[in-house]
């Protein structure tokens, strides 16, 4: 009885600790891989926040997105399908071939003759296993895409009835990734029944060269044969667990590779080591000789030459492709000059901080960029906790108060996917009570008012004429009559500054300028008279 006990006993502990341990392997397992895919997911994102506007114009949104998700989703997947075989049946193998060789070397020889085939197999198999999990990445990135598109765009899908022709896009895209995913599998399938195969194959030789030695006694005793036998039989299924192993690995290594290529793409804009802090803007910005062009592309910027004082309004104005927003965009380093340099108070941008430098500015564009969040948080943006008597009295600066206490809850209202459950006035003005919310001492406004009705203009206009009192003002605009009192207007042609100066000098000098001028207002039916003394009147507003 006291036998039964004990082997009780030691039945209930072996099966706590066996289960402990199986517990904790388990535990720690996900946790590392876990880990990794955290890790991989937080270093993509952190180095798509270094990359250039340029990398983000040429790339598509959802191959960016696949690469972060799906991507590192395939390589979790083969981490989890192959971190423990990885550790425990190599271990075996080498058991098993070590109990073979000891028990004979000779058979052992002719059971490892099997081997090069087999790796031959597996290693080709692999390589075409790659190639396609290849495309299936790139096959799946681009149903990401196809999707990303028709949601953003659904209001131009739906304008233009191309419902149909949208789906049939997706559908197309879905069939290349489902037909990808059957060839991998045809492939994943076809290993084990060749391996297995290859196996029997060398069972049958050992079983037949081996048996013929133990009938004839040679060199072979009969119980040595039948443990060389349970040793070959023992290390089929880890073989078959390592060679599975390759097959999921080419799988993973295809994913890993575009993620690395993200990885390994650089930064074209590079904070120095030990950069400046601009604490505050006391005297000019210039452009000197500057150029620039994009990778694929002819020269954007063509030795641009101009400085703006502190406490000046500065226009911008020029056709379409000018050279316009890029120039703006130099200002917030978003691109670095290929000729020349832009200096903030006598210090080169390039070795000024990022952070000093973009906290001296406010930047308010056309196509303005708001987030799926509540009204105050857009504002107050990127305040983790906004302070809302602030985020109030720069919503009341903005016009934008009233329409916000409109909202069903107010401040608290989710405005949506990129804003749009608000007018496009609507989103200016929230754009420039977070400039206001943020109080810099630089405003860039890039064809802030271009997209506007009038009442609209009239609110943004005001808001305006409020942000910029007491502020250095960079502005692009369409509409001419928004800049009359600029103290420099720079008339932009083919990336170089073709004209600059007053607003009354420009038109004496019967030029671009003057061209611009006149076919707008002819086209608005609003040509001022007396326009070599023009004042802010009827036909005009303030910049």
């Amino acid at each position: 009885f006291v036998d039964l006990r004990n082997l009780c006993i030691a039945l209930v502990i072996i099966t706590l600790f066996k289960n402990l341990f199986f517990f904790l392997q388990g535990f720690y397992a996900a946790f590392v891989e876990q880990g990794i895919t955290k890790s991989l997911r937080d270093q993509i994102y952190q180095h798509l926040l270094t990359l250039s506007l340029q990398y983000f114009h040429r790339s598509r949104t959802g191959h960016l997105i696949s690469c972060a998700i799906s991507d590192v989703a395939k390589i979790h997947e083969t981490f989890n399908n192959t971190i423990n075989s990885l550790i425990r049946d190599p271990l075996l193998i080498v058991v098993y071939l070590v109990i073979m060789v000891i028990v004979n070397w000779q058979l052992t020889l002719v059971t490892l003759a099997v081997l090069p085939v087999v790796y031959l197999l597996i290693y080709q198999l692999g390589k075409v296993i790659r190639r396609h999990s290849a495309r299936a990445q790139e096959a799946i990135a681009d149903v990401s895409s196809s999707l990303e598109e028709t949601i953003n765009n659904i209001r131009i899908v739906r304008a233009y009835s191309a419902e149909e022709h949208e789906s049939h896009r997706f559908m197309k895209r879905i069939g290349d990734y489902f037909r990808t995913m059957l060839k991998i599998n045809r492939l994943r399938l076809t290993s084990t029944p060749i391996n297995e195969l290859l196996g029997v194959v060398a069972v049958v030789i050992i079983l037949i060269w081996g048996g013929n030695k133990v009938l004839h006694q040679q060199f072979l005793e009969p119980q040595q044969f039948l443990l060389y036998l349970f040793s070959m039989y023992s290390i089929i299924a880890p073989a078959k667990s390592v060679s599975s192993i390759h097959v999921k690995i080419s799988e993973g290594l295809a994913a890993a590779r575009r993620i690395f290529d993200l990885l390994d793409t650089k930064a074209q804009t590079v904070e120095v080591a030990q950069p400046a802090e601009l604490r505050e803007f006391k005297e000019e910005i210039v452009f000197d000789r500057v150029s620039f062009k994009y990778d694929t592309g002819d020269i954007v910027l063509d030795d641009i030459n101009f400085s703006v004082k502190k406490g000046q309004i500065v226009a911008i104005v020029g056709p379409s492709g000018s050279g316009k927003s890029t120039l703006i965009d130099m200002v917030c380093r978003f691109h670095d000059p290929l000729q020349g340099t832009i200096k903030i108070d006598g210090v080169d941008l390039r070795n000024v901080s990022f952070i000093s430098l973009r906290k001296l500015l406010g930047v308010v564009t056309q196509e303005t960029i708001l987030f799926n969040d509540t009204v105050a948080n857009n504002i107050a943006y990127p305040s983790a906790i906004p302070d809302l008597a602030r985020v109030q009295q720069a919503a009341q600066a903005a016009n934008a108060h009233q329409f916000i206490s409109d909202m069903p809850n107010g401040y608290d209202t989710v405005i949506g996917n990129r804003g749009m459950m608000v007018s496009g006035g609507e989103r200016q003005r929230l754009a420039i009570a977070r400039a206001l919310m943020k109080d810099p001492q630089i405003l860039i406004f890039d064809e802030a008012t271009s997209s506007l009705d009038t009442e609209s203009e009239r609110l943004v206009q005001e808001a305006i004429d409020r942000l910029m009192v007491g502020r250095t003002t960079i502005v692009i605009a369409h509409r001419l009559s928004t800049i009359l009192h600029a103290d420099q207007i720079l008339v932009m042609k083919a990336g170089r500054i073709v004209e600059r100066g007053r607003h009354e000098d420009l038109l004496r000098l019967n030029g671009v300028y003057r061209r611009l001028y006149d076919l707008q207002f002819e086209r608005n039916n609003a040509l001022p008279t007396g326009t070599e003394n023009t004042t802010a009147g009827e036909n005009s507003q303030g910049v």
